[in-house]
């Protein structure tokens, strides 16, 4: 959420605790890929979002607003399919 590190996503892929810096994303079903996908892709929004000088920041109420189109689950898991398997190809 602060300086050159805005945008940055990942999967934990286990129990943690966060500082301030970190906004984490609690999913109520079992597929977080496209959660992470479409934050992946909309990085440079985020960016253009934060606000300050030396170490421009987002803040957590702009992240929680963002509008997240959100598919069947079904749906999801195919557009995933395509977006990796794209990436597989160019060796992402």
């Amino acid at each position: 959420m602060y300086g050159a590190t805005i945008g940055k996503v990942a999967i934990a892929g286990c129990d943690l605790t966060t500082n301030q810096a970190c906004c984490a994303c609690t999913l109520f079903y079992d597929y977080n890929r496209y959660l992470f996908w479409f934050l992946q892709a909309n990085k440079q929004a985020f960016v253009e979002k934060s606000e300050g000088g030396a170490q421009p920041n987002i803040s957590k109420e702009k992240i929680i607003k963002t509008l997240i189109p959100l598919p069947p689950l079904s749906e999801q898991k195919r557009i995933i399919i395509q977006i990796e398997n794209i990436f597989s190809k160019i060796g992402f």
